[in-house]
């Protein structure tokens, strides 16, 4: 009796844990987007003056993501 509780409550807790992960990735899918689209921008730019140095675009994205840097 208590193994099949516990095989009910774990599963419904990793059930959440997926609907969370489903649900953050739904949520912040358009600040994706725009990110990849802002890299695809400045790697199709032909005018090499408009183009920005790859280590500032690296250091740019980063900072969006909130990663490090390094």
């Amino acid at each position: 009796m208590a193994g099949s509780l516990g095989a009910g409550i774990n599963a419904f807790e990793h059930g959440g844990q997926v609907g969370m992960v489903f649900e953050m990735y739904r949520f912040c899918g358009g600040f994706f987007q725009l990110l990849e689209e802002t890299i695809e921008v400045e790697v199709e730019e032909k005018e090499f003056e408009r183009r920005q140095n790859g280590e500032l675009l690296e250091m740019k994205v980063s900072l969006l993501l909130g990663r490090s840097v390094s």
